[in-house]
């Protein structure tokens, strides 16, 4: 990219959104919905998968954490319906 039109970009982010091709957001944002989606599947198969008290990583610990935490304000809390809150683990998927 252009290093005049990077310049432009840090001073003023929305034109990203009017031209998107051009600037290359539009790459940008089908590789961050490719990350979100990779992780999602992640974590679902780590839902499948759980075993209390066998945490394998990271994943499995904010899993156990879930499981164990009734406060309705914490970050750990499921929300109703089986709705969980994996998302916060790396960004909001």
């Amino acid at each position: 990219m252009d290093p005049e039109l990077q310049g432009a970009l840090y001073v003023m982010p929305w034109l990203a959104k009017l031209f998107p091709n051009s600037t290359g957001y539009t790459k940008l944002a089908h590789a961050a919905e490719t990350f979100k989606q990779m992780l999602r599947e992640l974590v679902k198969e780590h839902e499948k998968t759980f075993t209390p008290g066998s945490n394998r990583d990271y994943i499995d610990m904010y899993l156990e954490k879930m499981n164990e935490t009734k406060n309705p304000d914490s970050s750990f809390y499921q929300e109703l319906g089986g709705k969980t809150r994996t998302s916060n683990m790396f960004l909001k998927l």
